[in-house]
C-alpha cells in the first residue's frame, strides 16, 4: 500500500549552514559509508551558476559495499540492490518552494520500488532550523510489499533523526583535520542509506 513518510527534525545550526551540509556530497558519502554503501557520481549539472537561484542536478549510483545479504536471498544478490538517485537542489535557497527533490530507481527492474520526495529547511531562529522531509514510497512486490514499505519507513525516520549528529561530526572532523582532495567525480540525499536488504525484510516477515 503506498504511503507518505513525513518528518521534521530539529537541527541546532543556522539554516544556511544546515542546508549547506545537507547538500554536501562529502557528508552524504560519509553517511553512506557508515551504512556500508558506496556512492559514485554519474552526472552533475549546474544551472544559473553564481546567481541567487543557482541549482544543481545530480545522479548518484548507490551500491552495497560487499555481500550484506549473506549470499543470494530470494534470487537476489547484493549487486542487484544497487540504485540510481537523481536529485536537484538550490544552492542558496532552501524554503519549501525551493526544496530539494529526489527519486530512486532500482538497478534491478523486477524490484518494483518507487521512492520520490522533497526536502527543505524551515528556519526557527538565526541559530537553528528544522529539516523537513516528505517521501512517497510504494513497493509493488507480491507477498512482501507491505513489509518492505514498513522497513523503509522505519529506516527513513531513523536516518532523518540522525542527520544532526552526522552534520556535527562532519563539521568537527573538517575543523580538526581537513580532508585531502580526492580525484573523483563528485554527487544527494540521505535516502541512499535507507534501502533495506531483503534479509531484513525476510526477518520482518518471519516475526
Amino acid at each position: 500500500m503506498p504511503r507518505t513518510v513525513a518528518s521534521k527534525v530539529h537541527v541546532p545550526l543556522p539554516p544556511r549552514e544546515a542546508w549547506r551540509l545537507r547538500c554536501s556530497f562529502a557528508l552524504e558519502e560519509r553517511i553512506a559509508t557508515l551504512g556500508k554503501r558506496t556512492l559514485t557520481l554519474l552526472e552533475e549539472e549546474t544551472a544559473c551558476a553564481g546567481a541567487p537561484d543557482e541549482q544543481r542536478r545530480r545522479v548518484v549510483r548507490c551500491e552495497l559495499a560487499g555481500d550484506l545479504i549473506g549470499g543470494a536471498v530470494m534470487g537476489v544478490k547484493a549487486k542487484d540492490l544497487g540504485s540510481d538517485i537523481e536529485s536537484t537542489h538550490f544552492v542558496h535557497l532552501y524554503d519549501e518552494a525551493h526544496g530539494a527533490e529526489f527519486s530512486v530507481r532500482m538497478a534491478l527492474r523486477r524490484i518494483n520500488l518507487t521512492i520520490a520526495g522533497r526536502q527543505w529547511c524551515l528556519p526557527e531562529s538565526e541559530a537553528s532550523c528544522f529539516l523537513c522531509t516528505r517521501v512517497y514510497l510504494e513497493a509493488r512486490l507480491v507477498g512482501i510489499g507491505g513489509l518492505v514499505e514498513m522497513q523503509l519507513e522505519r529506516q527513513m525516520r531513523a536516518s532523518h533523526a540522525a542527520f544532526p549528529e552526522h552534520a556535527y561530526a562532519h563539521r568537527a572532523k573538517k575543523c580538526v583535520a581537513p580532508q585531502r582532495p580526492v580525484a573523483r567525480r563528485q554527487p544527494s540525499l540521505d535516502v541512499v542509506e535507507v534501502l533495506p536488504t531483503l534479509a531484513e525484510v525476510k526477518e520482518e516477515e518471519e516475526e
